[in-house]
């Protein structure tokens, strides 16, 4: 199945739903005649997870994955439901109560279901607010898993599952919702499955919160569409009630064919982090190395227009919310962005979205190997306020020290001088450590993670 022992659903949480509700019918049945109860084995214990941590109570929109895009929590209070009573599960129980509670299954079925004892609900308060579901690639980094209009969450991925099937979101991709909004998310809608659209705009690497090359007068090259050869990885992901980071590699992906001997690779590797100062701000940095001088197209996409301010700076705003984006790192980006999507979908699909490209510059009419994004983003109400102040400077050892101001504080962020590729160095170990550390009002430490960017 599309996923392994620790729950969630590579194809998106709509087919997620689809197949198994279908598959609970088999287990009551199964468990009543034959004595054996799928609820007991590792998946299905830990399966309601997935939703209570993609889409909190009261959430819109549904993550990656084909038909998500309308997706609601209340959605799946009936399957969740049935998972709660058979797993015997509080917090799941919980869940379904916030969505107006348990729902009745007609026939001998809904018979079998309602002989259960009742489950006693209980609020997922002693529950970290972020979790990664590795067998899929995803996290979904929370500041508040009650209520969808009091959270803002980063949902990534980096998946073996690669771009296939339902799955076909490029791998490194990232989402970021705050206060029940939308603010950057997974362009497109599928109008036909497989349709000019679909196929050639919502499978490819431009859809998405991502980076494509141009070279060799190729433009736009992404990871390979629609396959299971497009790999990711997560490397590593830490998390705590302040702070949560989350490293992704997916440098293998941008290939033109699925065979793993054929050198057909763009990239010796694309490192993502993201670090996630809850909720304040989260700072997205990026490595990649590329096989030839490479122009880089970082992309964006959301509900509404992007305001262009000075200094690489720009603002969302989508209903109530507001995001301040800001790209410290490299310098003099072109920016442009359209509302038209290439191609557009069929005439009778009306919805429109803005996506925006920054494209890094040449030095003397060539272009590098190598780049470092480094790009902040700052949700929050449009009533409240916000820090601005934040840098970006060049260690003594080549490595890269990113501070920022907070409310209550400062962070400081300590990136390592990358290495040529991730874990190929003459059979020698090239680990990377980016290094996080939090600082309250009086300048005293308070907190230090530490994760791998690297695997070996």
């Amino acid at each position: 199945m599309w996923s392994d022992d620790n729950g969630a659903w590579h194809e998106g949480i709509s087919y997620w739903n689809s197949y198994i509700s279908r598959f609970t019918w088999w287990a009551d049945i199964m468990k009543a005649a034959l004595d054996i109860n799928a609820f007991d084995k590792p998946y299905f214990s830990r399966i309601g997870y997935y939703p209570m941590y993609l889409m909190p109570p009261g959430k819109e929109g549904g993550g990656f994955g084909d038909l998500t895009a309308k997706q609601t929590s209340s959605r799946h209070s009936q399957l969740m439901s049935v998972l709660a009573s058979q797993s015997r599960n509080q917090y799941w129980q919980w869940y379904v109560d916030q969505h107006g509670g348990s729902k009745l299954t007609p026939g001998y079925v809904g018979f079998l279901r309602g002989s259960l004892t009742p489950v006693t609900p209980k609020p997922p308060t002693d529950l970290p607010t972020s979790r990664l579901f590795r067998g899929v690639g995803q996290a979904y980094l929370n500041t508040n898993i009650l209520d969808a209009k009091d959270d803002v969450q980063v949902v990534f991925k980096s998946s073996p599952f690669g771009t296939q099937s339902h799955g076909y979101e490029a791998n490194n991709s990232f989402l970021l919702y705050a206060y029940g909004e939308r603010l950057l998310i997974r362009s497109g809608y599928r109008d036909i499955y497989g349709s000019e659209h679909h196929r050639r705009w919502m499978w490819s690497t431009r859809s998405v919160n991502n980076i494509t090359l141009n070279h060799a007068g190729k433009n736009d090259i992404g990871q390979l569409a629609h396959s299971s050869a497009s790999q990711g990885q997560i490397v590593d992901m830490q998390t705590s009630p302040a702070i949560d980071v989350v490293v992704g590699e997916a440098g293998s992906a941008y290939r033109t064919s699925p065979n793993p001997q054929d050198e057909s690779r763009s990239l010796d590797r694309f490192t993502r982090a993201i670090v996630f100062i809850k909720p304040d701000l989260v700072v997205v940095y990026d490595c990649l190395k590329a096989r030839q001088p490479t122009e880089f197209t970082y992309w964006l996409h959301a509900k509404n227009e992007f305001r262009m301010g000075e200094n690489q700076q720009l603002k969302l705003a989508v209903g109530d919310v507001e995001c301040e984006i800001e790209f410290l790192s490299p310098q003099n980006l072109t920016f442009s962005q359209t509302d038209q999507y290439d191609p557009n979908p069929r005439d009778r699909i009306k919805l429109r979205e803005w996506h925006l490209s920054a494209v890094t510059p040449s030095s003397s009419g060539t272009f590098p190997n190598s780049t470092q994004f480094v790009t902040l983003y700052r949700p929050h109400r449009k009533q409240d306020s916000f820090a601005t102040r934040a840098k970006c400077e060049r260690m003594e050892n080549g490595g890269m020290r990113i501070e920022a101001d907070i409310n209550n504080g400062h962070i400081e962020i300590q990136l390592p001088k990358p290495s040529r590729t991730v874990g190929d160095a003459s059979g020698e170990s090239n680990k990377e450590t980016i290094v996080v550390h939090r600082y309250n009002q009086n300048e005293e430490r308070i907190q230090t993670i530490k994760a791998n960017l690297s695997t070996m």
